[in-house]
């Protein structure tokens, strides 16, 4: 009769990875070694990743991993998140250690894995935006944050409009739209490698539109009154003297701005009358 036999498959050593937990660094990535990794009797080394403040969230990338002499593995994390590593052993007469680290399950038990948190770090953003002109497209806000293209800021505008009849702003999240000065600045919600954070406060200003004064072609005498003939431009300055004469003389006329706090006449300073 024949007796039954019980091979055991052949223990083989866990490859030594330290998966202490890490912070992400926007200056470079985070980089860790592991030793002892054999091909001939292991799969290429896979990953899951997750958010670290939302499991639910899935990514699928941040992981880059290269293979070296020795049996030595380069895994450099580029992004936050929680890692899980897994290497299968390939040839099912083989099993893993008892010893070592990591945690052995999956198929017949030869699946070899490690959790490796790289810690999700403090933004900072950095924050820059010019001036622009009343009436124009708001100047773009220059926000600088390494390694998170998509994070999602929320801005907070203050200030006070040149029009005293107007109210001045605080905490608005939209830009003003009357000249005068104000301050920005933007936070940061949850991203995949920050988390809150808050920008430096910028200052600028929306200044007042220029208004060219309209040319007045000299008259020759006719022997009735005559005028400059101008009309105003509706919105934005009214004539509001414009008597004229008949004989021969230089005469004046008077065109005022419609408002004074959003325009100004070209080449003029800002703190020139109205009229």
């Amino acid at each position: 009769f024949d007796l039954p036999e019980n091979i055991t498959p052949q223990s083989y050593a866990r490859p030594v990875f330290d998966n202490t937990d890490s912070e992400y660094d926007p200056a470079g990535a985070v980089v860790k070694t592991m030793s002892g990794y054999n091909a001939n009797v292991m799969g290429n080394i896979s990953y899951r990743v997750v958010d670290v403040s939302n499991h639910d969230v899935g990514y699928s990338d941040g992981l880059e991993i290269k293979y070296g002499a020795g049996g030595e593995v380069t895994i450099k994390a580029t992004a936050a998140g929680i890692y899980t590593i897994s290497i299968e052993l390939t040839d099912e007469n083989y099993q893993w250690a008892d010893n070592g680290g990591g945690t052995v399950g999956g198929n017949g038990d030869r699946t070899l894995t490690y959790t490796w948190y790289v810690n999700k770090t403090e933004a900072h953003p950095g924050l820059a935006l010019s001036d622009w002109t009343y009436g124009e497209t708001p100047s773009e806000a220059q926000i600088t944050l390494t390694g998170d293209d998509h994070a999602v800021y929320t801005y907070h505008y203050s200030g006070n409009p040149n029009d005293p009849n107007e109210s001045d702003i605080t905490e608005q999240s939209t830009a003003p739209t009357e000249a005068g000065e104000y301050s920005l600045y933007v936070t940061i919600g949850s991203s995949r490698n920050y988390f809150s954070g808050t920008s430096n406060t910028v200052s600028f200003k929306i200044n007042r539109k220029e208004v060219a004064a309209p040319t007045v072609e000299d008259k020759t005498y006719n022997g009735g009154t005559q005028t400059s003939g101008l009309t105003g431009d509706d919105g934005i300055y009214t004539v509001t003297s414009d008597d004229g004469g008949v004989n021969v003389n230089s005469y004046t006329t008077t065109l005022t701005l419609a408002n004074a706090y959003n325009y100004k006449w070209q080449n003029e300073s800002d703190g020139v009358a109205e009229t």
